[in-house]
């Protein structure tokens, strides 16, 4: 099975691919994102929607950091640190992003480890 640091590693790879259901199915039914000043979104659907609604205005590169990995019984949290760029579509200028910190909650399901909670903020 894999192990939650491989999760939040596929999602970034996801995320650098625009692929939203790939990002998808590495959440739980009732997963959630939590973001700055944006509203919580919770579910498949809404993270579908969030994301795909994302895609069609930008395409990102981030490289991903873990910065440490706790993992007790079928319930794991990694925090990790992002960076990298944004690229505009509407313009196709690119421009660096800020830094954003990342804390994942997951959990280990029949399928592998799922996340249950993604939180991150801008730096």
């Amino acid at each position: 099975m894999n192990s939650a640091e491989n999760t939040v590693l596929a999602y970034f790879d996801a995320f650098n691919r625009s692929d939203v259901e790939r990002i998808v199915s590495l959440f739980t039914e009732d997963g959630t994102v939590m973001a700055d000043e944006t509203p919580t979104v919770t579910g498949h659907d809404q993270i579908r929607s969030t994301y795909k609604g994302a895609f069609e205005s930008i395409c990102v590169h981030f490289e991903c950091v873990i910065e440490k990995v706790v993992a007790e019984g079928n319930m794991a949290m990694v925090r990790a640190h992002a960076t990298g760029s944004i690229t505009m579509l509407s313009t196709n200028s690119t421009n660096s992003a800020p830094q954003h910190r990342e804390l994942f909650v997951l959990c280990q399901t029949d399928a592998g480890w799922k996340i249950t909670d993604y939180i991150f903020n801008i730096i």
